[in-house]
């Protein structure tokens, strides 16, 4: 019979206590703290782009055709005069 230790004392720390709950709050901040550096970060990379009439543009078909390998598709299209 193989017994596993306790990780936490059942007697002194009851299910779900404070600690977890601490725990819980600062993965939270964390996470979002994260989200705001990496969204700050994309938008100063990302640039708004705005075509005129008669431009010549590609245009992105996010989908594959069925039997093609993933590799050698082709996913732009075009150019299309806008």
């Amino acid at each position: 019979m193989v017994v596993m230790p306790l990780l936490r004392d059942p007697l002194r720390d009851p299910p779900y206590s404070n600690r977890d709950h601490d725990t819980q709050q600062l993965a939270v901040k964390n996470i979002q703290s994260s989200q705001k550096k990496y969204k700050a970060n994309y938008n100063c990379q990302a640039s708004n782009k705005q075509f005129q009439v008669g431009d010549w543009v590609l245009v992105k078909f996010p989908q594959e055709e069925t039997g093609a390998s993933r590799k050698l598709s082709r996913p732009w299209h075009g150019p299309y005069r806008v």
